[in-house]
């Protein structure tokens, strides 16, 4: 029950910190 908690809570973070990451590396590269 924790663990499935845990994944749901971890799931859409891990998706929008990918998101995050790849905006600022492609800020990075284009500037």
């Amino acid at each position: 029950m924790i663990y499935r908690k845990w994944s749901l809570l971890t799931g859409p973070v891990s998706i929008l910190g990918g998101i995050v990451g790849a905006t600022v590396v492609a800020h990075l590269i284009f500037l």
